[in-house]
């Protein structure tokens, strides 16, 4: 009878909800303006509680509580201090735009999820010495890759991340061979 954010869309959740509505029900879909990864995961909580607000949020929402342990993780491993990852934790929690955002029903909360455990599995790689095992490296390499993927099939412009993800990889191992040459020459001048 009146409108509110508690029966009525905002935004581009005139388009995302219809979408996962349209996968849960198997319709033809209206909306392939972005990959389907973030409708599709709109899609399971609709499947169970049915076509409503709180359905078509939750999965959003789910994916912002998430950003908070994983920036926690990130910033323990860039800062090497608990107190900097509890801050870090502590400002995205109360961040305004974090929190509105994540409420709404739209592909971006799972798109910064995604980014955000990509470049927490390339730190994780980066950090790594030559002493740690392969196994080790390739696992960190492979759920980068895997979230960024996941980034890309949820919205076009994960690409963007996917160009900072190759930057540093490729800065990684570039600084890797110029150290390795830098002591193979310094061998064979002594």
């Amino acid at each position: 009878e009146k409108i509110s954010f508690m029966n009525s869309s905002y935004f581009d959740e005139i388009y995302h909800p219809r979408t996962a509505y349209e996968y849960v029900h198997g319709l033809e879909v209206y909306e392939w303006t972005h990959p389907p990864l973030g409708k599709l995961l709109m899609a399971i909580p609709v499947a169970i509680l049915g076509m409503c607000p709180f359905a078509y949020r939750l999965m959003g929402n789910i994916a912002g509580i998430l950003m908070i342990p994983t920036i926690y993780i990130l910033a323990k491993d860039i800062f090497k201090n608990k107190k900097y990852a509890v801050l870090a934790a502590i400002i995205m929690a109360c961040d305004n735009f974090h929190f509105a955002q994540t409420r709404l029903a739209t592909v971006d909360s799972f798109l910064v999820l995604f980014i955000m455990l990509s470049f927490m599995f390339m730190y994780k790689y980066i950090i790594l010495t030559d002493k740690d095992k392969i196994k080790t490296k390739l696992w960190m390499l492979f759920f980068s890759g895997l979230f960024m993927g996941c980034a890309i099939a949820t919205k076009w412009t994960g690409c963007f991340a996917g160009v900072g993800l190759a930057i540093i990889f490729f800065a990684k191992l570039i600084k890797t061979n110029l150290i390795e040459k830098t002591e193979i020459n310094k061998k064979g001048i002594n």
